[in-house]
């Protein structure tokens, strides 16, 4: 029974192997490149680690990178942070609360999502520069907190999460609202709000077009910005251009695969309960 279940399914796990192949190459071929050098990749695609990594890294790191990379990494862990807290308290406010004008405000929200970032730059960069906050990494870090999907997921986990029953006898225990959201409700958002954390961290550490309009001086460049630079730096070093890519690519790959799990159980929770 087992054979014939496995043989009718050969055919699919041989196409899953196959896609995921053609997923994994140019990652694989990435990191392969960034250990020859510049000869060896233009004579010939390498399919083999090469011994020239090292000085492909100590190249990168002569140029910068290492500063790059701490300004990206800080950057994203404090956005992902923030949002996830700021994104807790209004999702579990429209999910809990009655309050005037609610379904009106949270259909806002989601508007907000079909507003492409490019439209919204120029009002956003008029607004950062009365504020003072130009050419800083703050213009990167706070607004991204109002991170309007993250409401949505929210909201939607904790509405079959959290029940009703469970705020209303810690209030008639006398607990407070503030008590409440950190001691009970928090803990029980968790898988929700590590999805918000993961999707904000790697939006953040992705993020190209803030930094290329807000940040003009190279000492608070981000990963992407540098990378869009380090062509010039290196035009004729490939080996050093695809380190950087490496250095900069690599993190958020091992992020997904340390996080997949916990991300894959927040969005199905959140599909299942909406």
């Amino acid at each position: 029974m087992m054979n014939h279940n496995l043989r009718r399914r050969l055919p699919v796990i041989i196409l899953i192997v196959v896609i995921s192949l053609f997923g994994i190459l140019p990652f694989y071929e990435m990191i392969v490149m960034s250990t020859h050098t510049s000869e060896r990749i233009l004579t010939k695609l390498p399919l083999l680690p090469g011994t020239h990594g090292g000085e492909n890294l100590r190249a990168v790191l002569s140029a910068g990178f290492a500063r790059y990379f701490f300004n990206s990494f800080y950057i994203a862990a404090l956005t992902s942070i923030g949002g996830a807290l700021i994104v807790s308290m209004a999702g579990y406010a429209f999910a809990k609360f009655m309050f005037r004008y609610k379904d009106l405000l949270f259909m806002a929200v989601l508007g907000s999502v079909m507003i492409p970032p490019q439209l919204s730059l120029v009002g956003l960069t008029i607004e950062m520069k009365y504020l003072g906050w130009m050419n800083t990494h703050l213009p990167l870090i706070i607004p991204p907190m109002a991170y309007a999907v993250g409401v949505y997921f929210v909201r939607s986990y904790a509405q079959g999460a959290i029940p009703n029953s469970l705020l209303e006898s810690a209030r008639s225990d006398g607990a407070s609202e503030s008590l409440i959201y950190f001691r009970i409700v928090l803990p029980m958002l968790k898988p929700a709000l590590l999805t918000v954390v993961l999707l904000l961290y790697i939006w953040s550490w992705n993020n190209y077009i803030y930094p290329l309009v807000m940040v003009n001086e190279s000492r608070l460049y981000t990963v992407p910005l540098a990378l869009s630079t380090f062509g010039g730096m290196f035009r004729a070093d490939y080996g050093g251009r695809m380190m950087a890519l490496v250095v900069g690519t690599v993190p958020t790959i091992v992020l997904m695969i340390i996080g997949r799990k916990h991300l894959i159980e927040g969005l199905a929770g959140t599909a299942i309960k909406e």
